[in-house]
């Protein structure tokens, strides 16, 4: 089954990431998996032209 996210879902997505202070989270929170969240946050920053989140790597502090 293929599930098209719609704009309103991006924006949900991106609510919920902030507030749960990462994509992991907010994925557990939403019920999907991280590279979905991680996409679905992506698509809106192609989409908005900016970034929405500082990334940092795993090992970084």
């Amino acid at each position: 089954m293929i599930y098209i996210i719609s704009h309103l879902d991006r924006y949900h997505i991106f609510y919920i990431t902030a507030v749960s202070g990462g994509f992991t989270r907010a994925a557990e929170q939403l019920y999907m998996t991280q590279p979905s969240v991680t996409y679905t946050i992506k698509q809106l920053e192609e989409e908005l032209g900016a970034a929405l989140f500082l990334r940092k790597s795993k090992g970084s502090s």
